[in-house]
């Protein structure tokens, strides 16, 4: 079916003429059509190429559905003729109908207008259509009828037919009477698709054909009921339902966002020659005012369709030809063109995104369909690019992977490995740490086929080495991987200037470096069995120096500050400080910079310059005790003193000596109070001995080093809350300090070693502290027992050679009250007081000895072979009683257990020589409880 008119059966590409359309009621609009009598000239519409079916009622519903979509892109151009027409102010137009976008006659009012009296339902279903997407959101107007076709010649229409009834007021009419259903179908078919999303509208049943001449229409349709109200209308009737979807299809996106207008129905053709009008039909009813006016009376359905299309006016791509008195470029022509041309870009948009949408999904589903097939085939197989070991066994089935790892890495499973760390190579035997790989637990990592679609597809041109899965003994593999790091490690070295004498020595830095311990394990755990050798993971510590910034400080401050001595100006001296001493103290550190900062030793070159400026300090003195017998004591006062500050004396010193010239320095003094002023010392309460011990039976040698440590700790005053620590107090106890060789055990055997005899002391001030009621702090007693010492109540010391402690004497005095030591030294004897004031009374009762343990003999090689026969071991404690100085109330006890080590009998492979005088009583020097290997001076 075309648009316009059907084509013309001698030359089927040829339009023929449309009869001119019948007049539409009042409006503010120039008519459309005129009667064929009037002598004016009315607008005839004709239709080329078009691409909807012909008029032929055999056309089925889905027939004209195909030809639609066949012709979706295809442009019909309707054209006009001039007719006499019967108002002289017609105007000529012209106007474009695409097969996507239907066109609707009539004026276009300010409100839309009720629809026409009944007439023929064709013109009711084209109108009903056109008003279901012309204003989607407002009623359609009401459609009259089209007039049947009463056997004129073709191309003449009938007679006009009955007026539609009323439009409804949401959107669409109600359906018309019966008329042909197939025809209806295709209508609904039509209007379905053009409008996806909107409901279609309700269509007029059209006219029977009672068999004219081809184009003849039947008698005129049952007027169409009245609108519905939700947007589309029920099916039409039975009745000529091809016209109607025409008009449709052709009204349903024309003007989507406006109402659309009445129009009224054609005039029957009684019989004119091809392209002549028929009479005017009945006019229609008044249009509306929302923009669509009321539907036309009676009259030829397919004029009304072409009128239609030239109510809705010119596309603004054609011209438009206009009669005389009529302006075609009104408001409602403009927006018309506009909306055909918005409406045509719009569907031809939804096309292309449909179609490139298919092809999409096309291609998605095709890689979806390749990635299943791609995990079905390589299941089970080694995941491609993959190599082990170096071994390349991507794409290999399970089976035939592990045959061909075995032929290629087996062979190198017993070889060494070879470890490369800091430019040094080092070798691992894979057998002395039961390294082994687990070739089932390998190929499950290389048979796990990965899921990301992205590392599939990178398989085809990558390669990766996942390693080997390794079984190994734990312990021995990190003890091979510490020998490897102790090899690697080393630390930073910063670059300093060093002396040579006098002479300066650049030494360049050296970065350190540290192996991964925890990395390199996992290296070679993965990837010991692959070729070559492995590249350990050595972590670089960074130096802050540099080689020029050492050579910028040699230069700027070593050279220049052992180029000549510096003076040292005191009150009344001068000392000079040799270039040898400067260079003694004078060493670099790195700056955050990295430069090198000159660092003093003061104490050396004030040992330098000390002896010449002696005279010009005066030595304070503290406050000192004096007792006179036990029972008097006196406070010598103390005495502040002034020295030289060597500290602020040496603080320019860095500038002197990067000078060549004006090398000298001036000395400055500051008042040194005393560490314990007279007023302090008067304040500690010294008033009574509180504890005292005597001990005696030592050597002549051991002798001498008791005196010497007496001497140091005589007058040693413990304020209030403070610990008296012995080899704290003394410092080192070597030759320097004036100790000499005497009497130790050592491993239970007599021997010798310089301090011997310092553990009797201890022993002493022990139990003067013990008496005292001061509270043991810490204190050892000796391994094996000396019978001149009271049982378990006894103390040892013990110094490593540099004198840091390793044994102590420790005591805190927890009273109110300081504390003062004495001791008296004699050649048989040594006694060690505690003043202060008295606040307890001290018992001790020793327990009973028992768990006696016998001792070992020893055989040693003759020559330094001291034999002894040995003594018991036993088990014993001490419980001090401490009660009340005053009242004698007992406030607590305390008791220790101790447990002493059989002495061993020493043999010696020569005959026995004559007992030692004292053999009854086997003499442990102090110290005996030192470890085995070790002496410890005796008492």
């Amino acid at each position: 079916m075309n648009t316009g008119g059907a084509l013309s059966e001698e030359n089927p590409t040829e339009p023929r003429s449309t009869e001119g359309t019948g007049d539409h009621g009042p409006d503010t609009t120039t008519p459309s059509g005129a009667a064929s009598g009037d002598q004016a000239e009315a607008t005839v519409v004709t239709s080329v190429a078009s691409p909807w079916p012909g008029t032929d009622p055999d056309v089925t519903a889905d027939e004209a559905r195909d030809a639609t979509e066949s012709t979706e892109s295809t442009e019909s151009t309707v054209t006009t003729d001039t007719v006499p027409a019967t108002d002289p102010e017609a105007t000529v137009r012209t106007a474009v109908v695409r097969p996507d976008s239907g066109e609707a006659g009539a004026d276009a009012g300010p409100e839309p207008g009720d629809s026409g009296d009944g007439g023929d339902a064709e013109r009711t279903a084209l109108l009903g259509a056109v008003a279901a997407d012309v204003v989607p959101e407002r009623g359609a107007a009401g459609v009259g009828g089209s007039g049947a076709d009463s056997g004129g010649e073709p191309g003449e229409s009938g007679e006009p037919g009955d007026s539609g009834e009323a439009g409804g007021t949401d959107g669409a009419g109600d359906a018309g009477g019966a008329g042909d259903a197939e025809r209806t179908a295709l209508l609904g078919v039509v209007a379905a698709d053009v409008v996806p999303e909107r409901g279609a509208a309700g269509v007029g049943g059209s006219g029977a054909d009672s068999g004219g001449e081809p184009g003849e229409s039947g008698e005129p349709g049952d007027s169409g009921e009245a609108g519905g109200t939700d947007g589309a209308g029920d099916a039409g009737g039975a009745g000529d339902a091809e016209r109607t979807a025409l008009l449709g299809v052709v009204a349903a996106d024309v003007v989507p966002e406006r109402g659309a207008a009445g129009v009224g129905g054609s005039g029957a053709d009684s019989g004119g020659e091809p392209g002549e009008s028929g009479e005017p039909g009945d006019s229609g009813e008044a249009g509306g005012t929302d923009g669509a006016g009321d539907a036309g009376g009676a009259g030829d359905a397919e004029r009304t369709a072409w009128l239609g299309a030239v109510a809705a006016g010119p596309t603004p791509d054609h011209g438009t030809e206009t009669g005389s008195g009529t302006d075609p470029d009104t408001p409602a022509e403009s927006a018309a063109a506009s909306a055909v041309d918005s409406t045509v870009s719009r569907h031809r948009l939804v096309a292309r995104l449909r179609k490139a949408g298919v092809v999409a999904g096309a291609v998605a589903g095709a890689l979806a369909l390749l990635y299943a097939l791609d995990l079905l085939v390589t299941s089970g197989d080694v995941v491609r690019g993959t190599t082990i070991a170096g071994a390349d066994v991507g794409g290999l089935d399970r089976a035939e992977a592990e045959r061909h790892l075995r032929d290629t890495v087996g062979p190198r499973l017993d070889e060494p490995i070879q470890l490369s760390a800091a430019g040094t190579m080092q070798a691992l035997d894979p057998t002395a740490v039961d390294l082994t790989v687990d070739w089932a637990a390998t190929l499950d990592i290389a048979t796990d086929q990965p899921l990301n679609p992205v590392t599939r597809i990178a398989s085809f041109f990558t390669t990766r080495e996942t390693g080997v899965v390794s079984r190994v003994d734990d312990e021995r593999l990190a003890a091979a991987v510490e020998r490897v790091r102790s090899e690697v490690d080393r630390e930073a070295a910063e670059g300093t200037v060093r002396f040579d004498g006098v002479r300066p020595v650049p030494v360049d830095p050296v970065p350190g470096r540290r192996l991964d311990v925890a990395a390199t394990t996992d290296l070679i755990l993965r990837h010991w069995a692959g070729p070559g050798p492995l590249r350990l993971p050595v972590a670089t510590i960074p130096v802050l120096t540099t080689p020029q910034s050492v050579q910028d400080a040699l230069r700027r401050i070593a050279a220049p500050a052992v180029s000549a001595p510096v003076t040292v100006h005191g009150d009344g001296a001068d000392a000079q400080l040799p270039p040898a001493a400067i260079a003694r103290s004078l060493t670099f550190a790195p700056g955050r910079d990295g430069t090198l900062r000159p660092r003093i030793d003061q104490d050396v070159l004030a040992k330098a310059a000390g002896p010449a400026l002696a005279d010009t300090e005066k030595r304070g003195r503290d406050a000192r005790f004096s007792f006179q017998g036990t029972k008097k004591v006196s406070i010598e006062p103390s005495r502040p003193g002034r020295e030289i500050d060597w500290n602020a004396t040496f603080a320019g010193l860095p500038d002197v000596l990067a000078r060549e010239d004006r090398r000298a320095v001036t000395a400055k003094y500051t008042e040194r109070p005393a560490a314990l002023t007279t007023e302090e010392a008067r304040a500690l309460g010294i008033r009574e001995v509180i504890g005292e011990f005597t001990t005696g039976g030592f050597a002549y040698d051991s002798g001498i080093n008791i005196r010497v440590v007496a001497e140091e700790v005589d007058g040693a005053v413990v304020k209030p809350g403070e610990t008296f620590s012995l080899n704290g107090y003394t410092g080192p106890r070597g030759t320097e300090q004036g100790y000499i060789a005497a009497g130790v055990i050592k491993e239970g055997a007599p021997s010798r070693a310089v301090g011997g005899g310092i553990s009797q002391f201890a022993t002493t001030l022990y139990n003067a502290a013990y008496f005292a009621g001061m509270r043991d702090t810490e204190h050892k007693e000796h391994s094996y027992y000396i019978s001149r010492y009271p049982e378990a109540r006894e103390a040892t010391v013990f110094q490593n050679p540099d004198g840091s402690s390793v044994i102590d004497l420790k005591f805190t005095n927890d009273a109110q009250t300081g504390v003062v030591i004495q001791t008296i030294w004699t050649p048989s004897d040594i006694t060690v007081r505690l003043w202060g004031t008295k606040r307890y009374e001290v018992e001790s009762v020793t327990g009973e000895r028992h768990s006696y343990t016998s001792p070992q003999t020893i055989t040693k090689p003759a020559g330094n072979c001291s034999p002894s026969s040995g003594s018991s071991g036993f088990t014993s404690s001490d419980t001090r009683i401490i009660r009340d100085a005053e009242t004698g109330e007992e406030i607590r006890r305390e008791t220790r257990t101790v447990v002493y080590n059989p002495q061993p009998r020493i043999v010696c492979e020569e005959p026995e020589p004559e007992e030692p005088e004292e053999s009854e009583e086997p003499a442990e020097p102090e110290g005996a409880g030192q470890p085995s290997g070790s002496a410890q001076p005796d008492g």
